[in-house]
């Protein structure tokens, strides 16, 4: 009985090393991706600031309040004025989602929201990215 005691107790030892070995490595791991998700971050900022330099604004508040007018609820009036302020580069829907979310809403109202809009026209989905809908009569965004 003795020595079973003592082989559980290496036995134990052993597992205790095994799992504080993978705990490091675990957190190297999540290090590297708090890292990448910093990264991630400035990458997104620099790029929200290039777009900003050539962003157009609507030309005029008779297309603002066609859009609003065309924008039912608040999901869908974020991700309009979302995708106005990203231009022709549009966003991809994780985008959409984090704006809506970030406004304290679910993550469900930004998916039916998105149809909605993607349904009535306006706005599409090319690519990946979401962008505002061409106004084909006159060229520019709505």
């Amino acid at each position: 009985m003795v020595a079973n005691t003592t082989d559980m107790h290496e036995l134990l030892r052993a597992l205790d090393t095994q799992i504080s070995e993978k705990q490091a490595e675990v957190t190297v791991v999540l290090d590297e991706i708090v890292q990448l998700k910093l990264r991630r971050e400035r990458v997104t900022e620099a790029l929200k600031d290039v777009a900003g330099i050539v962003v157009a604004k609507p030309k005029s508040k008779r297309a603002a309040t066609r859009l609003e007018a065309a924008v039912p609820g608040r999901a869908g009036a974020l991700i309009a004025e979302a995708l106005r302020t990203a231009g022709k580069f549009g966003l991809t829907g994780g985008e959409l989602n984090k704006v809506v979310q970030d406004a304290g809403l679910s993550l469900a109202a930004a998916d039916k929201a998105k149809a909605r809009l993607k349904q009535s026209g306006t706005v599409t989905l090319l690519d990946g990215r979401w962008r505002l809908a061409v106004d084909r009569k006159k060229g520019a965004q709505a």
